[in-house]
């Protein structure tokens, strides 16, 4: 049972390093962050006032 969880964990973070790796990681991670640069200017000042 053991063994199993620890080869589970490793391949977790296998798939997580490959995820990583190929960019997807920090596009998605730039995607998502609310002060985003192509948002544009209102939605800076909106991220800004709401704050």
């Amino acid at each position: 049972m053991i063994t199993a969880g620890l080869i589970c964990v490793a391949a977790g973070l296998g798939a997580l390093w490959h995820w990583g790796a190929g960019g997807a990681l920090v596009d998605h991670a730039v995607a998502a962050a609310s002060h985003h640069v192509q948002a544009g200017l209102p939605a800076t000042f909106a991220d800004v006032l709401l704050y």
